[in-house]
């Protein structure tokens, strides 16, 4: 009868290493996601190691947008402010699924708001057709990038007005789109017009 409750507080003992061991692991797998390694960490921050055929976007800056449309083809605008209160901004490309990114447009801004992704839209309609909204350049003015090449190059298109806070420009395709924005935002007015294009943003009626 002795042996026998030995027995049963060994075996007991025996597995509370195990227990232990698992708890570990458990700890570990969930400690690293916390650290960055899964899909969804970081979004705010970006460290991007750059691929051996592109160059390589590896300073850390911030995420202002990001849009993908396919598993695998995306772009984000990561923004670094400057000494003299100016941002650079860089348009990464990934065909990889976020593998590799390659730089494929690089601008200077002026900053609008304090809060990051309020000055810049980016829209892909489709992997060919894309727009960058940028509230303000260089020259402080309202400024619409357009690819119709997947980003290979790009063209400043002028806007009608001081686009609205939010989201203020929409494209249902690589032609028609719209655009709210306020035309007399100069003369301390507030005048809200809708405009919309039929040509990719050349022209707004």
């Amino acid at each position: 009868m002795a042996s026998g409750v030995w027995r049963h507080v060994l075996s007991r003992r025996a597995i509370v290493p195990l227990f232990i061991a698992a708890a570990a692991v458990l700890l570990a797998v969930w400690g690293a996601s916390r650290l960055g390694l899964g899909k969804t960490a970081g979004l705010d921050r970006l460290d991007v190691p750059g691929s051996t055929a592109s160059p390589s976007p590896s300073s850390t800056g911030v995420v202002e947008a990001i849009r993908f449309v396919s598993p695998n083809a995306g772009w984000v605008v990561v923004g670094s402010a400057r000494a003299d209160q100016t941002v650079s901004r860089h348009l990464l490309h990934t065909s990889d699924g976020g593998r590799h990114w390659s730089s494929q447009q690089t601008w200077s801004a002026l900053r609008r708001s304090t809060i990051p992704g309020n000055d810049v839209r980016l829209l892909f309609v489709d992997e060919a057709h894309g727009f960058v909204l940028n509230r303000a350049g260089s020259d402080g003015k309202p400024v619409l990038y357009r690819t119709t090449d997947g980003g290979s190059s790009w063209q400043a298109l002028p806007l009608p007005g001081i686009p609205a806070p939010g989201s203020p420009v929409s494209f249902i395709d690589a032609q028609r789109g719209w655009l709210l924005a306020d035309v007399n935002a100069a003369m301390s007015q507030s005048t809200a017009t809708i405009f919309r294009t039929n040509d990719g943003g050349s022209t707004w009626l």
